[in-house]
């Protein structure tokens, strides 16, 4: 039975690097469930120099099963703009920053 998973990882691994979207997404979903049994056969991947949207999708794989949930695109993007904002900014520019901050738009 582990031969046949093993086999089974490895082409999921595999289809990480899919031209079609659904069957990256659909890849990197069943090894979300496979998480103990996949994990060093996806830090075996990672050594390998994947591509870069298997590495992203390995890595969040990987944090998911540790409990850690990667932060969105739209979060970061926020958090990186207040974070230029506060400093190197004009005084309107940190004035915005902080009405958004007290309409919860954005975590100080």
């Amino acid at each position: 039975m582990l031969g046949i998973d093993a086999k089974r990882i490895a082409g999921l691994i595999s289809e990480l690097n899919s031209d079609d979207y659904a069957t990256r997404e659909k890849a990197t979903l069943e090894l979300e469930k496979l998480a103990e049994l996949a994990t060093p056969a996806l830090r075996k991947a990672l050594t390998n120099s994947p591509s870069l949207e298997a590495r992203r999708r390995i890595e969040r794989v990987l944090a998911r099963e540790k409990g850690a949930i990667p932060w969105s695109q739209e979060r970061l993007r926020v958090l990186r703009r207040s974070t230029c904002w506060r400093r190197s900014a004009p005084q309107k520019h940190v004035r915005c920053w902080r009405a958004w901050r007290k309409a919860g738009r954005i975590l100080s």
